[in-house]
């Protein structure tokens, strides 16, 4: 089974904790900001990673976790999200997909240590199928190298995603 990451800022993170369980992992949800201790707190009690709100104790926190795969959704906050994929980056996260609702800071979150981005869909079950499929494609493929070279594919869902690969 492997160990899955989730991070929402600033929306409510259980349709990606939805899709991760879909999917066969053990999922936990990351709980470092105040705002949304509260929220979290209440739908995660058991499933919660708390840490301070530093990126040094993210990092270190996530390290520890061994933590595969990390699901983030960007809630409308490029800032936050850019801060939370810089740790998970650092904390060496193999696999780091982000959910937007705008294709706009897709470069941004790839600098920053995303592997994969996703624009939003409410449909999970399409979310659930893109993932399996990019997964599943990446792990053939995990330590081949990596050319830099970006492909971005559209699925009939409507859902697009790019990757470095």
């Amino acid at each position: 089974m492997e160990n899955w990451l989730v991070s929402a800022v600033n929306v409510s993170p259980v349709t990606l904790y939805h899709v991760g369980v879909q999917l066969g992992a053990k999922v936990s949800v990351l709980d470092c900001f105040l705002e949304d201790h509260a929220q979290l707190s209440s739908l995660f009690p058991n499933e919660r990673i708390l840490c301070p709100p530093h990126r040094s104790a993210v990092v270190k926190t996530v390290r520890e976790s061994n933590f595969e795969v990390a699901l983030v959704h960007d809630g409308g906050n490029p800032v936050r999200t850019g801060l939370i994929l810089q740790a998970l980056r650092d904390a060496k996260v193999p696999i780091i997909a982000v959910m937007t609702g705008t294709l706009e800071y897709r470069p941004a979150y790839l600098a920053w240590g995303a592997s994969l981005v996703l624009r939003n869909t409410q449909n999970e079950a399409a979310l659930v199928r893109i993932l399996r499929v990019y997964l599943a494609r990446t792990k053939t493929r995990r330590y081949q190298s990596t050319s830099g070279i970006v492909n971005t594919w559209r699925f009939a869902t409507g859902a697009a995603f790019q990757t470095r690969g």
